[in-house]
């Protein structure tokens, strides 16, 4: 029989009623939603049901609940920074227990990921983690684990926005990062060259804020990948 009603799950082999707060055997069991809705009736002794069954319908209700839960929120389709989907509320699959252990449990580390696989991703998430901004990751895994939240300096070097066939264009795009990185920590660089300016960068911001220096590079192949068409402009 099929029939309408509220609020009662029949959960290995008892109902549970929660209008009441009782729980009550009986030969019949309904599992129903904190709402009105269909729900399938079963009457009889002769329907005995096993409670791996009523188990697989409890966690088909859970899955079918939490489905229509994440189709009501935003897919963060082609979004690539960490900070945007937690604060506009987007779906996020939490990975942040691999940062930890990434950070935490490991000297060196070779990833080697395919395209689209969600490593930007990673570098804004690396990113905002090494900033202490503890609110983005609320509920998370690595919110129950980090205790101290430090804010290190970081320079985050993303590569992916260069015009790199032009002469100067990775050059244009390393000196730019380091300038930025000089103006929100306020503090100077010295010398003629990028590799010197980059070192004294460093130096810098570890004189003044006392941590260690946090360096992120994100789609470093991006300028091979676009000069690897012969050209002799390029060659130059």
């Amino acid at each position: 029989a099929v029939c309408s009603l509220r609020t009662r799950i029949l959960y290995r082999g008892n109902v549970w009623d929660t209008r009441e707060g009782n729980e009550a055997s009986g030969p019949c069991g309904i599992l129903a939603k904190e709402v009105t809705l269909i729900s399938i009736f079963l009457i009889g002794d002769f329907f005995k049901v096993n409670s791996i069954i009523v188990e697989m319908c409890v966690t088909w209700y859970h899955n079918h609940r939490n489905r229509r839960s994440l189709m009501a929120r935003i897919l963060p389709v082609g979004v690539q920074s960490f900070g945007e989907i937690r604060t506009r509320g987007m779906v996020y699959v939490d990975k942040t227990e691999y940062v930890w252990r990434l950070v935490n449990s490991l000297n060196s580390c070779f990833l080697s990921r395919p395209r689209r696989f969600g490593k930007s991703l990673l570098t804004s998430t690396l990113e905002c983690y090494f900033l202490g901004k503890k609110e983005l990751f609320k509920g998370l895994y690595i919110d129950k684990q980090e205790n101290a939240w430090t804010e290190y300096p970081v320079i985050a070097f993303y590569l992916s926005g260069g015009e790199y066939k032009e002469p100067n264009g990775l050059s244009d795009m390393l000196q730019h990062t380091i300038e930025q990185a000089a103006r929100k920590y306020d503090v100077t660089v010295n010398g003629q060259t990028l590799a010197v300016r980059f070192k004294s960068l460093i130096e810098n911001l570890w004189d003044k804020t006392g941590c260690q220096v946090v360096v992120l590079v994100d789609e470093y192949d991006k300028p091979l990948l676009d000069t690897m068409i012969s050209d002799p402009e390029q060659e130059k």
